[in-house]
């Protein structure tokens, strides 16, 4: 919810732990509906994000074959990215968004490649994964490349 609601260029610096650390500062006082509402905008976007990836939600993988880990990195990507989105307009389009993931997460073409870090999708998710660049990279290349196929 950090990255949600937080301007990543001037709040982040390279420590997650720190980023959510001055989120939970900010919003340790908020009423009960705000505090509400922040929930409800967490469980309608992971509900999405389920109804999308089902067994393969925060994972790698390539095909049916998919690791047993959560991938933080990747749920990054997908909370900030699913918010902008309707359920139905993200399950209009669920097959060719799974393809994509698996396209950027098994990518040996060098197409999904980070325009700060010069790395892959794969390796932004996978090495250095608290720098800031790096998740500056995995973040616009995933958002960049979901807007395309949803057409925003």
């Amino acid at each position: 919810m950090a990255l949600y609601f937080k301007d990543l260029a001037k709040k982040y610096k390279n420590s997650m732990k720190l980023l959510i650390n001055d989120f939970m500062k900010e919003y340790q006082n908020v009423n009960d509906n705000e505090l509400e509402n922040i929930k409800n905008l967490f469980e309608e976007t992971v509900d999405k994000i389920y109804a999308i990836f089902g067994k393969k939600t925060f994972k790698r993988f390539e095909g049916d074959n998919i690791e047993k880990t959560f991938n933080r990195s990747i749920m990054d990507c997908l909370v900030v990215s699913f918010k902008d989105y309707t359920k139905e307009d993200l399950l209009s389009k669920k097959e060719v968004i799974i393809d994509l993931m698996d396209k950027m997460l098994n990518d040996s073409t060098n197409k999904y490649i980070g325009e700060n870090t010069k790395m892959s999708f794969r390796d932004t998710i996978t090495k250095s994964t608290s720098s800031k660049n790096v998740l500056k990279d995995r973040l616009l290349l995933w958002q960049k490349n979901l807007d395309k196929l949803m057409e925003k």
